[in-house]
């Protein structure tokens, strides 16, 4: 029902849009005492004329002074954080590079940025959507009202518009599914403006605005211009995207691209209805979409010369640092006060960590001062009191909207809403990336170079009750195994329950591809067959291949369905889409520092502990009597003794290591990753260099 009134919504936004910019809004055509309708319409309506809709498009063009660029910043409730960072590091760009365009006509635009007559934007926001409202609203249909979540971020966006009047908020619940009729609000507005190019641009990147300057200049009144960083157009990649209707049409993948103002007019406005009624033939994802929309309007505006235009470096990556927040036990926040999260008489459970709850101060938690004071453990609502025994999560922060993950963190759920239901058919291929057990109630997602090995090593301890003499084989099926003994719908159970434990261990994605290389690239004597970049570039086996080699041919790759090792994380396990958010309740970051004692905390956490024994190597010498798979080496991987950040930057240089994040960029917004502190001094020294690594007959 959400997305037809969206459409209606927006449909009506539009006839009012459309009558404003012809400036006449017509009194009511009722007829006076005295008259007849033929009379009120010839003296009452005003007379024919063309709106600048209607007008042929060289008719409409604005003069020397017309507007350049439309930014159309697609953003969310919750990203204040983000959105302050761009207007005080991106915005001053932005405004200088528009004025400077303009001849320094300072002219206030229409939202108050200041960005002269080149330029305008905003940031487009739907209406709060809080995730336990479904259930809650379920049956219901009058007298509805906003939870207390919704309602409080309604409260928060109406100060911000207020204050800084750069949000356009859209009459739809702000949810992944809804993109594609955010994008089309963009597209509509730019259109409107008058601008020759309208850019969709995520609210973490921060555009290059000479370089889209450039590209305006050199767009006609009559191109129907679609320019971005990367277009997807195999046949492997489309395949992911093919419509409910069959089609699959090239798109431009990530976080910003571009669309001339002939373009934008055809999609989201001549177009309209077929462009907001997708369900027929496309899906949530709006970049596909847009592919599908770029297709259409050939057919509908042959007078139109269509291209696409694959442009690198149209935005760059712009995330605010992690803000310092202190830690709650299992959660974080700013400040100790924050802390209980308005549990009221429960208050005192979420203050653990830095803080400490003081009945003496009527009940308030208060940052912690001398000697720390103990106290219950952290509880996390998604967890059954029996899986509190472990004291180590309180040192783990709270994954939330806006939060960078710069370590491991819990997801907090509410244990008393279900979560959504999964149709066992749609349990396909990529879950088996998932070991799970049902008498614990716990499933791990294992992805490939994220210590994979390990993980699916100690898990088959799990799986076959081994408490002593831990396995050391190697088990890369144990998701498959999993499935065939238990079952697709005790994974469907274990996903929805609100007392399990889901978790994941992600990586940082240049990391893992670095790590990649070195080991499908060099192993084997230099001879694995999975080193397809050595097959991409014809060089014989044998000899090693420079990393440059490597990144020439990940960046045409279709991440997305590519070799496993390779592969996006977020395409494992469900987790795009809103999957991680609405089934997993721990994200483990792993660092060298950190990957051993997390991994040894989260079996605890999950109630394996039992079975997190060392590997058995015929012999314990050296072994503490308390080791741990983790603690003892577990199969004596590398990862932790690897001078890794600084290898990486001397293989990657800046513009080559934020190009690969954008290529993965997918992951980064799924997991909220920030960009690698390292970037800033990576010099790009050995990226062609064959005599810093050399081949090797064992691996990695």
């Amino acid at each position: 029902l959400l997305p037809v009134l969206a459409v209606h919504s927006l449909l009506a936004m539009g006839l009012l849009w459309t009558s404003l910019l012809r400036g006449h809004l017509t009194d009511s055509l009722q007829p006076r005492e005295g008259e007849d309708l033929a009379s009120v319409k010839s003296d009452r309506l005003p007379p024919p004329e063309q709106s600048q809709l209607q007008q042929p498009l060289e008719q409409s063009t604005p003069d020397s002074d017309r507007l350049l660029v439309f930014v159309g910043y697609i953003s969310a409730p919750n990203n204040r954080e983000r959105r302050d960072w761009l207007r005080e590091k991106c915005f001053p760009q932005i405004r200088q590079a528009c004025l400077a365009v303009s001849g320094g006509a300072a002219a206030s635009d229409k939202a108050g940025l200041g960005w002269g007559k080149a330029c305008e934007g905003a940031f487009f926001i739907g209406q709060p959507s809080d995730p336990e409202a479904a259930s809650l609203r379920k049956g219901k249909r009058l007298g509805v009202r906003a939870t207390d979540v919704e309602m409080k971020q309604a409260k928060n966006l109406q100060s911000e518009s207020d204050e800084l009047g750069d949000l356009q908020i859209l009459p739809l619940r702000d949810t992944y599914t809804e993109l594609p009729i955010k994008v089309l609000s963009v597209l509509r507005r730019g259109a409107l403006s008058g601008a020759a190019l309208v850019l969709k641009i995520d609210d973490d990147r921060c555009p290059d605005m000479n370089r889209i300057f450039e590209l305006a200049e050199q767009t006609a009144h009559d191109d129907a211009s679609y320019i971005g960083d990367i277009l997807i157009a195999h046949q492997r990649g489309l395949e992911l995207e093919r419509g409910p209707d069959g089609t699959m049409f090239p798109y431009m993948n990530g976080p910003s691209y571009l669309v001339s103002r002939a373009l934008a007019r055809a999609v989201a406005i001549d177009d309209s209805a077929h462009s907001a009624l997708y369900m027929t033939y496309g899906s949530s994802t709006e970049d596909a979409n847009m592919g599908k929309w770029f297709e259409h309007a050939k057919l509908t505006h042959p007078q139109l010369r269509f291209q696409r235009r694959v442009v690198p470096g149209i935005s760059m990556p712009h995330v605010p640092p992690k803000t310092k927040k202190v830690n709650c036990g299992g959660h974080s926040a700013r400040t100790c006060a924050q802390c209980p999260q308005g549990n009221g008489d429960d208050g005192e459970w979420w203050c653990h960590g830095e803080c400490l709850w003081s009945a003496d101060n009527g009940g308030e938690c208060l940052l912690k001062k001398g000697e720390k004071k103990t106290g219950g453990p952290a509880i996390l609502p998604s967890q059954d009191k029996s899986k509190l025994e472990a004291q180590c999560i309180k040192k783990w922060g709270q994954f939330e909207n806006g939060s960078l993950l710069t370590e491991t963190q819990v997801i907090h759920r509410n244990q008393n809403a279900p979560r959504p239901l999964i149709n066992t058919t749609a349990i396909d291929g990529s879950y088996s990336n998932f070991f799970f057990d049902p008498d614990s109630n716990f499933a791990f997602c294992a992805i490939e170079k994220n210590s994979c090995s390990q993980w699916q090593t100690v898990l088959r301890n799990v799986m076959d009750k081994r408490t002593s003499n831990g396995h050391k084989a190697l088990s890369y099926q144990i998701g498959s195994q999993c499935q065939q003994r238990h079952g697709k719908v005790a994974l469907k159970e274990i996903l929805e329950s609100p007392s399990s434990t889901v978790a994941v261990m992600v990586r940082d994605p240049l990391a893992r591809f670095a790590s990649a290389w070195l080991n499908k690239c060099f192993d084997e004597d230099c001879g694995h067959q999975l080193c397809f970049a050595r097959a991409h570039h014809n060089l014989p086996p044998g000899k090693p291949i420079s990393f440059r080699h490597a990144l020439d041919w990940i960046m045409k790759q279709d991440v997305a369905s590519i070799y496993p090792h390779y592969k996006l994380q977020s395409e494992a396990c469900g987790m795009k889409d809103g999957g991680l958010q609405n089934y997993f309740t721990v994200v483990g970051k792993i660092t060298k520092e950190t990957l051993s004692s997390d991994a040894d905390c989260l079996m605890e956490h999950a109630g394996v502990s039992r079975y997190n024994i060392p590997p058995d190597t015929g012999s314990s010498d050296g072994l503490n009597a308390n080791a741990t798979f983790w603690s003892s080496g577990g199969l004596s991987w590398n990862y932790r003794q690897e001078k890794e950040e600084d290898n990486l930057q001397k293989l990657f240089s800046k513009e080559a290591a934020r190009e690969l994040m954008n290529h993965f960029r997918q992951d980064y917004d799924t997991f909220q990753l920030p960009e690698p502190e390292w970037i800033e001094t990576a010099t790009g020294e050995w990226m062609d260099s064959l005599d810093h690594h050399s081949c090797r007959k064992a691996a990695a």
